[in-house]
């Protein structure tokens, strides 16, 4: 009789465990690899850095969550919980953003999108370009941004985007950076590359991520 109730027992138990194995609470931490990769993909497209997009919540992803959580009120927890994850999904929706990019690599090739609707299609874009322009393609490196449409059109906002190579006989550098203006990028850049001088220095190009800097 005994053997017969752990048996209907077991059935029992085998019957409840895929039921309890998805049935998450708001505060459990996801481990889904297609939930986890369309979080890092949300993460990835508010300019975060979420490292490789593949389903794998490691320290990169942890530190975006972090940096997310941080800058819209929540508890830096750095865990993709349910609540998280849903919160991440409505603020992704109807975002309408204008992103620019600048790629440069070390001899001096550099490349450059703007009025893009996506960190996605902005960077690769400007990736294209650079390593059109350089020997190695593993060379360029790309630096994005963006700002909410409505800012642009209403408030005349603006973010500015500025690439500069320097070159001495210590060696070569260049360097990315942004501004609200053209001349607060630039001298961003100079500020990020004081080991030269400025004579050593050759502005490449720069930007405005709406691409007002045509006009």
């Amino acid at each position: 009789m005994s053997k017969t109730i752990s048996s209907w027992v077991l059935a029992f138990l085998l019957l409840l465990t895929p039921i309890c194995a998805h049935a998450n609470g708001e505060n459990d931490e996801i481990t889904d690899p297609i939930q986890v990769m369309e979080a890092q993909e949300i993460l990835y497209e508010f300019n975060l850095k979420v490292g490789p997009i593949d389903g794998v919540i490691g320290v990169r992803t942890r530190e975006a969550l972090s940096q997310w959580q941080k800058r819209n009120g929540y508890s830096k927890t750095g865990e993709l919980t349910l609540k998280v994850f849903d919160h991440l999904r409505i603020a992704s929706v109807g975002n309408d953003y204008v992103w620019g990019a600048l790629s440069i690599s070390t001899n001096r090739g550099w490349g450059a999108s703007w009025n893009e609707k996506s960190r996605r299609e902005a960077e690769n874009k400007a990736l294209e370009i650079c390593q059109r322009n350089s020997p190695t393609r593993h060379q360029c490196t790309v630096v994005a941004m963006y700002l909410p449409r409505h800012l642009i059109d209403h408030y005349d906002m603006n973010f500015w985007l500025s690439a500069i190579h320097c070159r001495n006989s210590h060696g070569i550098g260049g360097s990315i950076g942004g501004g609200k203006s053209s001349e607060a990028a630039i001298s961003y850049v100079f500020k990020r590359l004081s080991r030269f001088k400025k004579e050593q220095c050759q502005l490449s190009t720069v930007i405005a991520i709406d691409g007002s800097h045509l006009k």
